[in-house]
């Protein structure tokens, strides 16, 4: 009967030791990647909210682009970025119109601004609708979604214009739900 007892001991201890184990292991593993389901979820919702603005007549989105992670060549933040190819029969005058002053709700709840960029055809180059973009259309908006799509220009009727409109945002509080390793 003693003999049971400490056996019964000895088996609830190594289950103990066990599961501690695999907790630490665990957390260890993880901890990195925390942040990652949570701001895939953000991200889902921030495109869907881009997604929903309305587009104006004889325009169409060709492709959509996402980008969670740093924007910039370092910091301590997750950036979120989306992104619409549009093709449209507009004027720059007309589809600036459209949106200049359009806002959708942010990662966090907070209001940001639509901004756009148009393609100039003849420069083959991006050029942004304020003057004040021209850094992050030119070495992230250019590069990161265009540059390597650049196929997608083809699809013109010749008449068509090619805008980019996108919206960025970003995180600096990190709410514990752990780091997401796009954004270090």
């Amino acid at each position: 009967m003693e003999e049971n007892k400490r056996a019964t001991k000895r088996k609830g201890c190594l289950f103990i030791v066990v599961l501690l184990s695999v907790a630490i292991v665990g957390v260890i593993l993880f901890y990195p990647f925390g942040g990652v389901i949570p701001n895939d979820l953000r991200m889902y919702a921030f495109s869907k909210r881009m997604t929903n603005v309305a587009l104006p007549d004889n325009t169409q989105i060709i492709k959509q682009f996402n980008h969670i992670g740093l924007t910039v060549y370092n910091g301590n933040y997750c950036g979120f970025v989306v992104a619409e190819l549009l093709k449209s029969k507009l004027t720059q005058e007309d589809i600036g119109k459209a949106y200049i002053k359009k806002t959708i709700t942010g990662v966090d709840g907070n209001s940001v601004p639509l901004k756009l960029a148009f393609f100039d055809k003849e420069k083959q180059k991006l050029i942004p609708y304020r003057e004040e973009d021209d850094w992050f259309v030119e070495n992230f908006i250019y590069t990161q979604f265009l540059k390597p799509n650049s196929d997608l220009l083809k699809q013109g009727d010749g008449k068509s214009n090619f805008y980019m409109l996108y919206v960025e945002d970003s995180r600096m509080d990190f709410d514990g739900s752990g780091f997401d390793w796009r954004c270090m």
